[in-house]
Formats: C-alpha cells, structure tokens, sequence
C-alpha cells in the first residue's frame, strides 16, 4: 500500500527531502554566493570611490575581504557536491562570515547612515526565505546578527529619536518572527510535496505491475467450426481450455450439463414412469 502523507517532520523524511532537493539547493545557494561575491566587489568599489566622504575604511575593507574568500571557498566546496551536512555547514559559515561584515560596516558608518539598516533587514528576510538550509541552521546566526545590531543601535543612540531607534529594534524582531514562520512553512511544505509524491509514484508503480499481472482475451479469436479448437499465433490449433488458460486469469473445472449427461450416460439417467 502506498503509504501515508503527513505534516509531521520526522529526521528520516528530512533526510530524503534533501536527498530530493540536492541539485536544487546547490544551484540556489551558489547564485546566493554569486550575486554575494558580486555586491562585495561593487560596494567595495563604492567604498574607495566615496572614501574622501567618510563612507569607507580599512575596518570595512578588510571585513569585505574576508567575506570575498569566505564566498569563494563556499563555491568551491559546492562544486564537490557535499553531502548534506557538509552542505548545511558550509552555508552557515558563509552566512556568519556575510552578516559578521555587516556587523562590521554597521559600526564603522557614520551616524544616520540610512541604507544599513534596510540592508540588514533585508538580511534576515532573505536569510529565511531563500537560503536552503533548515531552519535550525539559518536562526542561529541571524539571531545573533539581530540582537548586536539591536544593542549597537541602543548603545550608539545614532539612529535618530527614540522613537526610530524603537522602530528599529521592533522591525528586527518583526523580520526575524516572519522569516522564522516563512521558513517553516516553507520546509513543512517541501516535505508534503516529497511525500505526495512519493505516494504517487508508489501508487503508479503498484498499479503497473496490477495491469502487468492482467491478461485480457481481445480481437478476433479463430475457432474451428467443427472440434472448437483454437488456431493460436503460431498457426496450430489447440483446446479451448489450454488457450484461454494462456491468455487470461480463468481456468477450468470440467462438469456435464444434463443433455450431454443423458447422451453419454442414458443408463444414468432415471426413467421417468
């Protein structure tokens, strides 16, 4: 019988689900990495242009850096297609070093400087919604981006009046609440859909091998006019019994019906006086 959907998470159908999605989550994670690698080397360029401004320094330079070769490394162990776990390990580590240069150019940037925190909340959104690991993977990091990012805002006091500072904090928490919901519905989700389909495709199986095991007599069946016999595919005649048995589930159990009872066997037959 196939077998049974449920919503209930369990290790082993985590561990089939990744097996199922493996290709996809390579792909997805290596253009995360890619458009990463991408915005580093233009925000860089950005850093040194607007230099004279007080918009770049050595500290962020340097945390662009790491990022870079952190990112390359991740690609490079993505094309050795790891196993999960490896795999799960490797984009934590890509991610903390990525919201580790964010933390970074939070503290260097000037006071008011309005795209970081739209930057970092974009972070955490994105960090939820689009990188494929599970979820206990993705909340560690993203937390404790969260909370310093929360705590620089408190202790710098640089982002305006405290109601902006309290809208601030409230959107962290916001953002990280909805990527937590989103995620989890987004993997619940996944596994439905693996087990669905693998139902379906036991289903289809089980039903192959049903009409594999079916023999249906069709077409026209030649038969002697005469002895009743059958003219098989390869020409010879044979008994209706023996050819049936060949081409369908049925059998035969032999019996006499009353006429043939009476010709063969009249001594059989009680007289009627």
């Amino acid at each position: 019988m196939p077998p049974q959907t449920t919503s209930h998470e369990t290790p082993e159908t985590d561990r089939r689900v990744r097996r199922w999605t493996r290709a996809q989550d390579r792909r997805l994670a290596g253009l995360l990495i890619f458009v990463t690698i991408l915005s580093i080397v233009v925000f860089t360029v950005m850093d040194v242009l607007f230099k004279a401004d007080g918009l770049g320094s050595r500290d962020i330079l340097m945390a662009r850096a790491l990022a870079f070769v952190v990112s390359v490394g991740a690609l490079l162990v993505l094309r050795q297609q790891p196993r999960p776990v490896v795999f799960d390990w490797t984009m934590t580590i890509w991610l903390s070093a990525l919201l580790a240069m964010q933390v970074v150019v939070a503290t260097v940037r000037p006071a008011g400087w309005s795209p970081v925190p739209v930057i970092n909340m974009l972070l955490v959104l994105g960090t939820y919604t689009l990188l494929p690991v599970p979820t206990r993977f993705q909340v560690v990091p993203v937390a404790a981006f969260s909370l310093i990012n929360g705590g620089l805002i408190l202790m710098a006091g640089d982002a305006g009046p405290e109601r902006v500072q309290t809208a601030l904090l409230a959107s962290y928490v916001l953002a990280n609440v909805l990527g937590f919901a989103i995620s989890r519905r987004h993997h619940g989700l996944q596994q439905r859909q693996f087990l669905i389909l693998t139902a379906e495709r036991e289903a289809r199986h089980h039903l192959r091998i049903a009409l594999d095991e079916v023999k249906v007599l069709r077409g026209i069946v030649p038969i002697c006019s005469y002895c009743k016999k059958i003219r098989n595919d390869e020409g010879l005649y044979e008994a209706v019994e023996e050819y049936i048995t060949r081409h369908s589930e049925a059998d035969f159990s032999h019996t006499l019906c009353p006429t043939c009872f009476g010709e063969h066997y009249p001594e059989e037959v009680p007289s009627s006086s």
